[in-house]
């Protein structure tokens, strides 16, 4: 990649972490004193100048879009794609247990409403003429437990 394509995906990348962490704050009681701040998905607590966030992708990986141009790469950074994750445990619980995987996948409805995930996961699937299994599984899966069929 080049560098500047680096750059510009790490200032893309940092702008829409700031935006999720200001549109998805929650109230929250730690230490008996209500707090609004975003919520890890996975183990359910806020973040803090001490543990901040990473950016996890959801539906749609960077090994979905590999190999298409720079632009194409870009479209994954959504905020139909993507839920902030505490590093470490909860990291790796997202990426590798399917229980986990859907707890993202209901943050992110959650924000965005499964409508607009269906139109950004079309949207992408068109752009990348690429099938996107994982992103139509987790869909598929999240409806089943909401009784949408």
């Amino acid at each position: 990649m080049k560098r500047e394509n680096r750059n510009s995906l790490s200032s893309y990348r940092t702008s829409l972490k700031l935006t999720i962490y200001d549109e998805r704050r929650e109230t929250c009681i730690i230490n008996n004193e209500f707090i609004v701040e975003p919520v890890c998905p996975i183990c359910k607590l806020p973040f803090s100048q001490f543990n901040q966030p990473s950016m996890h992708e959801v539906l749609i990986t960077k090994g979905d879009v590999g190999g298409n141009d720079f632009d194409v790469q870009l479209l994954i950074n959504d905020a139909c794609n993507v839920v902030l994750i505490h590093e470490g445990d909860c990291h790796i619980k997202a990426q590798h247990i399917p229980e986990y995987e859907m707890l993202c996948m209901k943050q992110i409805v959650k924000y965005q409403g499964i409508e607009k995930i269906l139109m950004y996961v079309n949207f992408v699937q068109n752009i990348t003429m690429t099938r996107l299994t994982r992103a139509w599984n987790l869909i598929n899966e999240y409806n089943s437990q909401q009784n949408f069929f």
